[in-house]
């Protein structure tokens, strides 16, 4: 029969080691699931990803943004938070932030019967985005990517981390367009 004190020591064991696998992920590393088809060729749906929170922001455990941040490096692939649905994660590369801003799409037209429509609110206007404090990604397969195209440049803050594992370059000339 198993001691009071076997028993109590294994809980506290597991208790301990269950702390430290969780300071880890939030701290270290962590692994992000690839939902759809934005990254083929280099990512396929449902492979995992595992990814350092150290770049391009430290995060502390249970926050949810960073600090310290620097650029992201174009080319490389990172795990962020939707600027608008924060919680949902996305994986895609980082271009470099001037050659992409010409490429921002706006796919929405607001019409009001030709009256002027204007809303008064208190939310204070939003600190103009450049490389210092945000990032441009889009994914591989453009055709299917909704990124930064769509939804604009992203806050370092919301960028969770680089990809580590499978290791992952893009190549200028590899972004997939289909002429249309």
């Amino acid at each position: 029969m198993l001691s009071r004190r076997f028993l109590i020591l294994v809980l506290l064991s597991l208790g301990a080691a269950w702390l430290f696998a969780h300071f880890i992920k939030e701290t270290i590393v962590d692994i992000a699931r690839v939902s759809n088809e934005s990254m083929l060729p280099y990512l396929k749906p449902g492979q995992r990803v595992v990814f350092s929170r150290f770049a391009p922001c430290l995060h502390l455990p249970g926050a949810k943004v960073g600090f310290a941040c620097r650029p992201c490096e174009a080319g490389r692939a990172y795990v962020f938070r939707h600027p608008h649905k924060k919680n949902l994660r996305l994986v895609k590369f980082a271009v470099p932030f001037a050659e992409a801003m010409p490429s921002l799409r706006r796919d929405i037209m607001w019409f009001t019967d030709g009256k002027p429509n204007r809303v008064e609110t208190d939310v204070p206007l939003p600190m103009p985005m450049d490389a210092h404090n945000a990032c441009f990604f889009v994914g591989s397969n453009t055709d299917v990517s909704v990124d930064s195209r769509q939804f604009g440049p992203v806050p370092l803050e919301l960028v969770e981390g680089e990809v580590l594992w499978p290791a992952l370059q893009l190549q200028a000339h590899a972004i997939k367009h289909n002429a249309k």
